[in-house]
Parts: structure tokens; sequence; C-alpha cells
């Protein structure tokens, strides 16, 4: 069985086969299962092993031990039951409740336009999504979370989770023992391989760069955090510029505690205070976060896009009423939560638990004020390829990293 997030014991993974085989049905309430040595032999483990994942299954009430008799179906899961009987019509989209200074145009817009596909995604098949929440200031709200899917026990079917703030392995390993199949919306590190739906943010920065280099840009300045989207989207950058120019390109990494425009605003004042010599773009990795920007190069008359260009990812709402609107790469966030209702359909129709992660690509640059690109280059964006004939002809990256208090 394939490992997610970090490495399953044998044990773990042992009790989640045979857990799987009572749900489907392979050993009927009431059955006895194979002896401790028989199924030792069969998956290939030690006898150690065997009695810590029967010990798993008693636990969970899937099974029980008679005293010189040996281990027996005590009932079939009451998710598997309900799913046979056809009555798990709920799918928990488990969300996160963000601290944005105005629910009306935060980052929340992102939130909603993901349920809002999940929702048309699983009305097709008759099921109805239901909202779980989390503060993203709690640490760790993972035990909140399996009390409310363990109330809905029974009526669910399946569960997408938001891979945000405090949500950690813990859930996942929950909804494994609960028999519930799962999907996340973006991935908790770069490491994971499965049960993902995520945006291309390769595909994002490799798009920006492009930019930067028709543009004929050579000093950036890059606004964001250290989450595994924009490593991604910083990879995709120094990507996109590398092949489409052999200038040096010299970028600074403004590291930002949080992605709201005040903090960002805050930022931006900060480092224009500190440096004389500005670059000429500052591209933005958020939509919130280039909205901040906006309001600090404005308090300090500093002329967008005539002194400096800004480029934003996203593509929310707010881009189009910022002023200068903003030039942005626009994510198919929709697409997002309808591929991830469509990897979860198909886990509950063949019985997989893990599938290898989607990206939901394709997404594309729309041009607005705040970076103004000639249209006669931008029929060169996504077709030019330069690639040079060898690793070493690649142009040198300046990359530093500057953290704010």
């Amino acid at each position: 069985m394939a490992t997610i997030f970090r490495k399953m014991t044998a044990s773990r993974q042992l009790a989640q086969e045979l857990r799987a085989s009572i749900q489907q049905r392979k050993w009927l309430a009431g059955a006895q299962l194979p002896t401790v040595r028989q199924l030792a032999n069969e998956y290939k483990v030690s006898v150690k092993t065997v009695h810590d994942s029967i010990q798993e299954l008693v636990a969970d009430e899937l099974i029980e031990c008679r005293p010189r008799q040996g281990a027996y179906v005590k009932a079939v899961s009451q998710w598997a039951e309900h799913a046979a009987a056809g009555t798990p019509r709920q799918i928990a989209v488990i969300r996160p409740i963000s601290p944005g200074e105005d629910p009306r145009v935060d980052e929340t817009q992102q939130t909603n336009l993901v349920i809002h596909g999940i929702e048309l995604q699983l009305q097709q098949h008759e099921l109805h999504p239901v909202l779980l929440s989390f503060d993203l200031m709690d640490e760790d709200p993972v035990p909140t979370l399996v009390k409310q899917i363990d109330r809905l026990r029974g009526q669910l079917a399946g569960v997408i989770a938001f891979a945000a703030g405090g949500i950690h392995n813990e859930l996942f390993d929950a909804l494994d023992s609960r028999g519930l199949p799962w999907v996340t919306i973006n991935r908790l590190g770069n490491t994971v391989l499965e049960n993902f739906v995520s945006g291309d943010s390769v595909e994002c920065g490799d798009q920006i760069g492009q930019c930067l280099a028709i543009g004929g840009v050579k000093r950036a300045l890059i606004l964001g955090q250290r989450t595994p989207t924009d490593v991604d989207r910083i990879a995709g950058i120094i990507k996109g510029y590398w092949l489409h120019s052999q200038d040096l390109l010299s970028v600074e990494y403004l590291y930002l505690h949080d992605w709201r425009q005040g903090p960002a605003s805050d930022a931006v004042l900060k480092y224009m205070e500190n440096h004389r010599d500005f670059p000429q773009v500052l591209v933005c990795l958020g939509d919130m976060i280039a909205a901040g920007a906006l309001h600090a190069l404005k308090q300090l008359n500093i002329r967008v896009p005539d002194d400096i260009s800004v480029i934003s990812t996203t593509g929310l709402q707010i881009s189009e009423y910022t002023s200068p609107p903003l030039t942005t790469y626009c994510c198919l966030i929709h697409e997002m939560g309808i591929t991830a209702a469509q990897m979860l359909m198909e886990m509950l129709h063949t019985g997989i638990r893990r599938m290898k992660g989607r990206f939901v690509s394709n997404g594309n640059m729309l041009f607005r004020q705040s970076f103004q690109l000639h249209p006669s280059l931008r029929n060169r964006m996504r077709s030019s390829r330069i690639i040079p004939s060898n690793a070493a002809s690649m142009p040198d990256v300046q990359l530093t990293i500057k953290e704010l208090s």
C-alpha cells in the first residue's frame, strides 16, 4: 500500500488491508479470520505485526478475539453497511476560516470558488457537501474536526479537505481508520504524491518568468510566504525566465508572515525605505499581497507601471478593481473543485484509497495596466522555448532571502 505524508508502519498498513477486506465483505460478520501465522505468511510480515494490526481492528470494533479460538469479524464496518445500503449521500468539505480584513474580497473567495466546483460535480452524483470549518489560527484543529466527523457517522461517503493551517497527518489517519476515502485541496508538502488536487504552481511561475524575460526585466522583487505552493512558483519563475532569456536575472525574495493586504503594504513600505535602488518589477504571490503592495507604492508616490511594474497570481475578482488593475496569472480555481470531486468519485467507485495527485493546469496570463507587455510580444508567451544546448549555459540567478520580523 502506498504511503502518504509520513512513513506508515507495517502494522498500520496491514490493518488497512484487513479493514478493506472486511468492508468489502471478503469476510462476513461472524466469520473467522485466518490464524496469525497464516496472515503473517500471506502478507510476508512478522507475527508481531499481525498481532498489532489485529489489536487496531479490535479497537475499531471491527473484530473480536475469542480466547483459544482466534479472531472473528464482529460486524461489518458501520461505514460499509451504510455504503452497501446506498444511504451515505454526504461529502464533508473541510474548509479554513480565513482571518481576512474584508470577507467579501479576501482569499476566502478562492475557497468559495473551489467549493462551488465541488458542489456542481457532486450534484451530478446526487451527493451533497457538508461544510466543516476550522480556524486558521488554531494550531491543532484536528481533534475538533474528528469529533464533527464522528457525529456524522453513517452519513458520510467521503471527505475533501483544504490542506492549510493546522491540518496534518492525524486527520487523514483518523479518516483511514474509519474507512472514509479523502482528497485534499493542495498538498501539505512537496514530497506528498497522492490524494491531492492542486493548481500547477510551477506552470504559473513559468508564465510569469516568461513575462519578465520577454519584457526585458533584469531585477525583480518577489513577495510571498514559505509554502509549498510559493516554492513551486519561484522555481517556475526561474525556469520560465531561463528558457526565454540569456540575461542575468537578479531576484530578491521578501518573506511575508501574513498574506493579507495590511501586512503586505507594511512590508513593501519598509523595504522601499531601506532600498534606494528599486526593482523593476514586484512579483506578488497572491492577489491580496499585490493589493497591499499597490497601496504602499501609492503612499510613496511611486507610479505603476511607469516606475515599478506589478505582477500577481491567482486571478481573484479584486485584481480587476485595484488601481491600476493587476496583470495576473488566472488559476483555474473552479476546476480544482471539480477535479477533487471527480477523484473522490473514482475512489468511491473502485474502493481504492490512494490515487496519484493531480495538477490543474492551463491557466493564463491576463494583462492589465500594472504590467504592460506590448501586444506583439504577448504572442511569444507559451510558444517560445529557448533551450540552451547544455546545462552550463544556464544564466546565473541571484536569489537573496530577506525576512521581516
